[in-house]
C-alpha cells in the first residue's frame, strides 16, 4: 500500500508513524516542512530525525519556506507533481494549517489525526485564514483519528456524522 503521511507540525509523531508503516511492509512518502520550529530551531535534530526516518525508506518530500514564501513555488510545484505521479492510496494527515499541504493531496482518501480538538487553554487562536484550512482538512477526511475516547463529543460537534477512531498513545 502506498501511504502519504502529511504534516506541518507533529513531525516528530510523524517520523515514527512513516517509519513503522514502512516496517510493517508499506510504501510510505512523508511530506513535511523544512523547518525545525518544532525542535525549538535545532536545524541539527531535524536533520538527525530526517535521516533516521530515510535509513528506514521512508521517501522525504521536504516543503520549504513559510507558507507565505513565493520562492517556495517551484519547490511546491515539483512535489505536487512527484505526489500525482507516485498515486497514493491512502494520505494520512496531521492536524495542520497549511494549505500548500491540502492543495497537494487533494483527490486521495484520507485519514486525519487531530490532535487538539479543543484549544489549549492560553493558546494563540489562529487566523481566519489558517482557521479555514484546518476546517477543510477535517471537512475532506474519510476518517478522523483522535487520541482518546474522551475527545470523540468535541470531534463529533465540529463534524457531525463523521467517521471518528480513536486510539489512545
Amino acid at each position: 500500500m502506498r501511504v502519504l503521511v502529511a504534516c506541518s507540525w507533529f513531525l516528530k509523531y510523524a517520523l515514527e508513524q512513516a517509519a513503522a508503516l514502512r516496517a510493517a511492509g508499506a510504501d510510505v512518502t512523508l511530506v513535511c516542512r523544512s523547518r525545525a520550529d518544532e525542535f525549538g530551531g535545532r536545524s541539527d535534530e531535524l536533520k538527525e530525525r530526517l535521516q533516521t526516518a530515510a535509513d528506514a525508506q521512508v521517501r522525504l518530500r521536504l516543503v520549504p519556506g513559510r507558507i507565505s514564501d513565493v520562492r517556495a513555488a517551484p519547490v511546491i510545484a515539483r512535489t505536487f507533481l512527484q505526489i500525482r505521479q507516485w498515486r497514493p492510496q491512502v494520505v494520512h494527515a496531521h492536524d495542520n494549517e497549511d494549505p500548500r499541504l491540502l492543495a497537494m493531496t487533494m483527490g486521495y482518501p484520507s485519514v486525519l489525526t487531530v490532535h487538539d480538538p479543543e484549544p489549549h487553554a492560553g493558546a494563540v487562536s489562529p487566523g481566519r485564514i489558517q482557521e479555514a484550512v484546518r476546517r477543510r482538512w477535517i471537512e475532506r477526511a474519510d476518517v478522523l483519528h483522535v487520541h482518546g475516547e474522551s475527545l470523540v463529543p468535541s470531534m463529533r460537534a465540529a463534524r457531525p456524522g463523521a467517521r471518528i477512531v480513536a486510539i489512545p498513545h
